[in-house]
C-alpha cells in the first residue's frame, strides 16, 4: 500500500468521466473536416488563459486557471481511486488465466498498440512533406485522426519518456528533467501501465526503459524486452503493446551506421531550412534521414500486418507518435518546434469508433502533448485517471475540453548545462532562456558524431554563415517569440516587437504560472538535497517564486542589477544564492561591485554556489582564487554532478582556464563519462588541438590579453588528408588597430600527410580596447594538386579589464 499522496500536485484525486463527444464530432472547440486543411485555417476560440491577470508569479494558481478548476470540480481522493481500481478491476485481474474471463475482458475493453519512432519531426507525406515516402503512415493517418499540433515536453528522449510513462512532467521530480539522470520520485508514483495491468491488460514494452527515474519495470510491464509482443499474452486477454523504432534515431546518421536508399530524395534534391548553411554534409544527412523515415514506414507496415494476421485490427486502437523532434542540428535538444513538435496519429477501428473524438481522416489543430497519453489510455480503458496526472483526456467517454497551451523545457543535455522554458499556443511560441550566456550550439560529444553538426560549426568559424545561420553559435536572447504561421522555421524573434507585446505578456504570464504550478525543479542546482518531488515541496525549502525573480534578474545581465544580486548572494536559501552568483557570471566584468561578496561565497555550504562564485571571480581579476576552487571541485569532489559543474565552468571561461590544462588532462580519467566528455573537449580547445576544418585543422590556442601588452597566439595547421600540401603560409587577422607580429616562421614549403606546422604571433590589443570578448582569425593558404586553397577560422579572445 502506497498510502495517500499529498494534495494538489503532490497526488491529486481522480477525475470522474463525462459523456463522450461522439465519433465524428468536432475537436478543439470547432468543427473539423477530413483531409488536409488550408494553412492558418481554423483557429479555435480563445478561452481564459492559465495565469491571466497575474500580478507576478508569487500569486500564480497552484494548477493554473481552468485546469485547476476542472480538477477541483471532479475531485475524488486517492484512497477512493485505489479502492475503486481494486474493487472494479480485481476480478478481471484474477481471471486473466481463465480463457472465458479473458475473452470477456476483450469484449469490454479495446486493445492498444503504440508505435513510437525516435528523433523525428513530422517528416511524413500525411503532414504535407512532399519529399517523404511514408505510404503506410500516410494511410494510417487517412484512416485515423491526425494531430497537427502535437508536442513532446522536452526535445530529448529520457526526460520526455518520464512524462509519458508517469503522466507527470519531469520537472516535478528533479533531476528527472536532466538528460541522463534519476529523478527523486514519491514512493506512490507508478508507471501508468500498472493500472492497466490491474484491470486485466497484458502490457508489453519493446523495449525502451530509460525513464530517468526508478520506475518499477516489473510493476509497469508484464514483459519488457526486445522480444516483448502481444502474441505472448494469455489467451484472449486485452493488451497494451508498445514498440519503439530506433531506425530514425540520431545515431543512425553517424558515419557507417546506415547506407542511403535508392528511393529517397538525393542530397542535391532536399530542401534545407534557412538556419542551415547550404553545405554538402547537411544535405547528405537530411537525405539519409528521409531514407530512414521510409525504413520506419516499412517496419510499421510489418507490425500492422501482424495485427491484421492475428485478427486483432478490428479490436485495437493504434497510436503512432514520435518521441520528440529531430534529428538534424537545431532540432533535437532545442526548445523550438523543430525539437518539440511531433507526429501523432490515432486510429480507432469501427468497433470502437464511439470513443473517437472525430471521424476517420480528420485533421485537427487541437493541442495535444505527450502528458495527455497516459490519462487518455486509462480513460479509454474505462479506468479512473489519477488526478496527479497533469495531462488531459483527449478521446473517449472521458474526453476533456481542449487546452490552450503546451509547455516544454530544456536543461542539461548530456555533459552540457542549460535551462530554457517554453510555452506554445496554436500560433505562437514563447521561450525564456535562463542561461543566455551559453549558446544553443554548446559542444556535445554525442551530437558532434553527426558530421553535419561539425560541418556547420566549421562554416561558422570560417565566417561562412549569415546572421540567421550564426545565431545557433552565439549567445541566446533572454526571450524569444515566434509566429509559427508566418515563420515556421522560427528565425524571426518578435519578443521586442511592440505589436506583439500583448501576446508576449500573455504567454509570459502563462509560463510563469505553469512553473509555479508544477513546482519546477529546474532552478535547483543538480545534486542539491532540495531536488525531488518530496524534498522540493517541504515547507520553506524551495521558495520557487522568489528564486524565479532572482533568475529573471540574473538572465537580464544588467550592471544596474548588481546591487540586487549582492543582497541575494547573502540569502539563506541555496537556490537564491546560486542564481545570484550565476547573475554575476553572466555579467562578467560588470559584476565588479560584487567581488567581495563573491569571495565570501568561496566557502559556501553549497559546492554548486562555490563553483559559480569562483567562475564569476575569474572574470574579475581574481582568477587565481577562482581557478583554485574550480580545480579542487573538478579533481576531488565525490559527487559526479559537482565535478561536471566545475568542468562546465572551466569550459565557459575559455582562455581564462589555461592554467588548469594539466588538471583538465588529469580529469580525463574521471569515472563519469559526462565529466570525461566535457574536460576532453575543453582541454583540446585550450591546447589548440581541436579541429575546426575538414581535413585541415587550423587551431588557435585560447589565450587572454591585457590591452597594450603582447600575448602569444599560435596558429597550427594539421594535414589529416592523404596528399601533401605545398607552399604553406600561416597568418593571423585581428581587429583594426591590433598588431600581430610574427614571432616564428610562418611559411613552409611542404606539409606531408599526418604532419603539423605552426606559427607564433605576438598579438597586441591597443590601449583603451574595450574589455571583453573579441574575435581573431587564423588564416592558411596552400596548394594541392595544382589548386590554390585557403582556410579561415574565427576564434574568440578575451581582453581583460572592466567594461565601460
Amino acid at each position: 500500500m502506497r498510502g495517500p499522496a499529498p494534495r494538489a500536485v503532490e497526488g491529486r484525486p481522480v477525475r470522474s468521466r463525462h459523456r463522450s463527444v461522439g465519433a465524428g464530432r468536432g475537436v478543439g472547440g470547432r468543427a473539423v473536416q477530413p483531409g488536409p486543411r488550408p494553412r492558418r485555417a481554423g483557429r479555435r476560440r480563445r478561452r481564459a488563459s492559465a495565469g491571466r491577470g497575474l500580478a507576478g508569479v508569487a500569486h500564480a494558481p497552484r494548477l493554473g486557471g481552468a485546469v485547476s478548476a476542472r480538477r477541483r470540480a471532479r475531485a475524488m481522493n486517492r484512497r477512493q481511486f485505489l479502492s475503486r481500481s481494486a474493487a472494479g478491476t480485481g476480478a478481471l485481474a484474477l481471471g486473466l488465466h481463465d480463457p472465458s474471463s479473458a475473452g470477456a475482458a476483450q469484449v469490454d475493453r479495446p486493445n492498444f498498440l503504440w508505435l513510437v519512432s525516435e528523433d523525428n519531426s513530422p517528416y511524413l507525406g500525411a503532414y504535407g512533406d512532399p519529399q517523404s515516402a511514408t505510404p503506410t503512415l500516410d494511410r494510417l493517418a487517412a484512416e485515423g485522426i491526425r494531430y497537427e499540433n502535437a508536442f513532446a515536453t522536452a526535445p530529448v528522449c529520457a526526460p520526455t519518456r518520464f512524462g509519458i510513462v508517469t503522466g507527470l512532467e519531469a520537472t516535478t521530480c528533479g533531476p528527472a528533467h536532466q538528460m541522463r539522470a534519476s529523478g527523486h520520485i514519491p514512493n506512490w508514483l507508478r508507471g501508468f501501465p500498472a493500472y492497466l495491468r490491474e484491470a486485466g491488460y497484458h502490457c508489453t514494452n519493446n523495449a525502451k526503459t530509460d525513464y530517468n527515474a526508478p520506475i518499477s519495470i516489473a510493476d509497469a510491464w508484464d514483459a519488457s524486452s526486445g522480444q516483448a509482443h502481444w502474441r505472448n499474452r494469455p489467451a484472449a486477454a486485452p493488451f497494451f503493446a508498445v514498440f519503439n523504432y530506433n531506425v530514425t534515431h540520431e545515431s543512425q546518421l553517424f558515419p557507417g551506421a546506415r547506407e542511403p536508399l535508392p528511393t529517397g530524395p538525393g542530397p542535391d534534391e532536399v530542401r534545407l531550412p534557412p538556419y542551415h548553411p547550404d553545405a554538402s554534409q547537411l544535405r547528405a544527412d537530411r537525405s539519409l534521414h528521409y531514407d530512414l523515415m521510409t525504413s520506419l514506414d516499412q517496419q510499421v507496415a510489418q507490425r500492422l500486418a501482424e495485427l491484421e494476421a492475428d485478427g486483432l485490427a478490428g479490436d485495437t486502437i493504434v497510436v503512432y507518435y514520435g518521441d520528440h523532434g529531430g534529428v538534424l542540428p537545431r532540432s533535437k535538444r532545442s526548445c523550438l518546434d523543430s525539437g518539440l513538435r511531433i507526429p501523432l496519429v490515432v486510429r480507432f477501428p469501427a468497433r470502437w469508433a464511439h470513443l473517437a473524438p472525430a471521424g476517420p481522416g480528420t485533421v485537427t489543430d487541437e493541442i495535444v502533448d505527450q502528458l495527455d497519453l497516459a490519462p487518455t489510455m486509462l480513460s479509454l480503458a474505462g479506468l479512473p485517471v489519477p488526478d496527479y496526472m497533469s495531462g488531459r483526456v483527449f478521446a473517449g467517454d472521458g474526453r476533456e475540453p481542449p487546452k490552450r497551451y503546451t509547455f516544454g523545457f530544456r536543461n542539461r543535455m548530456d555533459e552540457r548545462y542549460d535551462m530554457s522554458r517554453t510555452v506554445r499556443d496554436a500560433r505562437y511560441r514563447y521561450t525564456r532562456n535562463y542561461l543566455p550566456h551559453v549558446p544553443y550550439g554548446q559542444h556535445n560529444e554525442y551530437a558532434w558524431q553527426q558530421l553535419g553538426m561539425a560541418e556547420w560549426e566549421r562554416l561558422f568559424h570560417e565566417g561562412r554563415c549569415d546572421d540567421v545561420q550564426s545565431a545557433y553559435w552565439r549567445d541566446k536572447p533572454v526571450e524569444e517569440l515566434y509566429d509559427l504561421w508566418a515563420d515556421p522555421h522560427e528565425v524571426t524573434n518578435l519578443a521586442a516587437d511592440p505589436a506583439r507585446r500583448t501576446v508576449r505578456n500573455d504567454l509570459r504570464a502563462a509560463l510563469d504560472a505553469h512553473l509555479v504550478a508544477v513546482n519546477d525543479n529546474g532552478f535547483i542546482p543538480e545534486g542539491s538535497p532540495l531536488e525531488g518531488f518530496d524534498a522540493s515541496r517541504s515547507p520553506g525549502a524551495y521558495p520557487l517564486a522568489e528564486v524565479m525573480r532572482v533568475a529573471a534578474v540574473a538572465a537580464e545581465r544588467r550592471v544596474a542589477g548588481t546591487a540586487q544580486l549582492i543582497r541575494w548572494l547573502l540569502h539563506d536559501n541555496e537556490c537564491v544564492r546560486y542564481w545570484a552568483a550565476l547573475g554575476c557570471v553572466m555579467l562578467r566584468g560588470g559584476a565588479k561591485a560584487a567581488t567581495g561578496t563573491l569571495l565570501s561565497r568561496l566557502n559556501d555550504p553549497s559546492w554548486s554556489v562555490r563553483i559559480v562564485a569562483a567562475q564569476a571571480l575569474c572574470w574579475l581579476r581574481e582568477r587565481e582564487r577562482g581557478l583554485a576552487v574550480l580545480t579542487e571541485a573538478l579533481l576531488h569532489h565525490d559527487h559526479e554532478r559537482i565535478r561536471l559543474q566545475a568542468a562546465n565552468a572551466l569550459d565557459e571561461i575559455g582562455s581564462l582556464a589555461l592554467a588548469t590544462l594539466p588538471a583538465l588532462r588529469q580529469a580525463g580519467g574521471d569515472a563519469n563519462l559526462q565529466v570525461r566528455q566535457a574536460v576532453g573537449y575543453t582541454a583540446a580547445v585550450l591546447a589548440g588541438e581541436w579541429p575546426y576544418a575538414d581535413g585541415l585543422s587550423l587551431q588557435l590556442p585560447a589565450t587572454w590579453l591585457v590591452a597594450g601588452e603582447p600575448g602569444r597566439v599560435t596558429v597550427r595547421l594539421h594535414n589529416s588528408g592523404e596528399q601533401a600540401r605545398v607552399n604553406i603560409q600561416l597568418s593571423l587577422a585581428a581587429p583594426d588597430g591590433w598588431v600581430a607580429t610574427p614571432a616564428t616562421p610562418a611559411g613552409y614549403a611542404a606539409l606531408p600527410a599526418g604532419h603539423t606546422v605552426e606559427a607564433g604571433f605576438d598579438l597586441t590589443a591597443p590601449p583603451g580596447t574595450e574589455p571583453g570578448e573579441h574575435f581573431i582569425h587564423g588564416v592558411t593558404t596552400y596548394s594541392t594538386a595544382g589548386h590554390d586553397m585557403s582556410t579561415r577560422v574565427r576564434r574568440p579572445i578575451y581582453v581583460e579589464g572592466e567594461p565601460a
